[in-house]
């Protein structure tokens, strides 16, 4: 596990309308991403929820299981761009006096295995969901209303469990999970019917960097990592967010470096300037 010198959540860019504003795409990130994955905690776990099962168990246990019965076509690929994304972590991880987290992946088949109101348990590093998402899984009363005023009510989406379309969760229980849990999540993705309005929801935690959750459709199953506009999947059938995530990560991770070095050079300087007594 990474420890850090400070503790507190990680700090979004701003708000809009209640909602806290993240990374949700390649193109929302800033110059200051490595210096807001340094006020996060980490502890290298890379979980895969809503697995395929037989008998109950995920039909994975390993990378090998993976690529000898692959799921849909991107995932392998995602898995590969959120690796590079961790390896820039490291390295700029080098330059600080913190530990490096070893990177391991688990294949899970409920999100229950991993998530739940309980403050020992720790957010994982990074979280792909397989599953399914819905609209409209309850309603509940909208807060903040005057005395006067009627009740009203407010859809909250929910995510299915496991890998079937079933179980559903609210989206609203898994959030206050992740509050709950310790730690911070730096890459969550959600490749499901629904999916941004879902990371809606779970970005309230405050407690996740990045959110590649790009549908506010319906998707098919077989289509879930592919780049879409706000019509619907790409006929191209291209995974070039993905590319687009590892670029940003590595493009920031150059400029931090390099200030980071700066930082280091000039406090030598004035370090060695009050030993030789200036």
């Amino acid at each position: 596990m990474i420890e850090l010198k400070n503790d507190e959540k990680i700090v979004r860019n701003g708000m809009q309308a209640g909602r806290f504003t993240i990374f949700t795409s390649p193109a929302d990130v800033t110059g200051n991403l490595f210096d807001m994955i340094e006020k996060g905690k980490f502890n290298g776990d890379f979980v895969i929820t809503g697995c395929p099962t037989f008998k109950g168990k995920p039909i994975w246990n390993c990378m090998d299981d993976l690529i000898a019965n692959p799921h849909s076509h991107g995932l392998i690929e995602a898995i590969g761009a959120l690796s590079q994304i961790i390896k820039a972590f490291n390295t700029y991880l080098v330059f600080s006096d913190r530990s490096i987290p070893e990177l391991k992946i688990r294949f899970e088949a409920n999100i229950k295995d991993v998530f739940e109101h309980d403050a020992s348990r720790h957010n994982p590093t990074v979280w792909i969901h397989l599953g399914h998402g819905v609209l409209e899984h309850d309603f509940e009363p909208i807060a903040g209303l005057e005395d006067w005023e009627d009740e009203e009510f407010e859809s909250v989406p929910g995510i299915s469990n496991s890998h079937e379309e079933e179980d559903f969760i609210s989206a609203r229980w898994l959030r206050d999970a992740i509050i709950k849990m310790e730690g911070d999540i730096l890459f969550m993705a959600l490749p499901v019917c629904w999916g941004k309005q879902i990371s809606e929801v779970l970005n309230e935690s405050q407690s996740i960097l990045c959110s590649h959750a790009p549908y506010r459709f319906r998707v098919s199953e077989t289509l879930e990592f592919y780049d879409c506009d706000e019509k619907g999947i790409l006929p191209t059938h291209t995974l070039t967010t993905w590319s687009e995530w590892v670029r940003v990560f590595e493009k920031g991770l150059r400029n931090a470096i390099v200030n980071h070095c700066t930082e280091i050079y000039e406090k030598n300087g004035d370090n060695s300037g009050k030993q030789n007594g200036r």
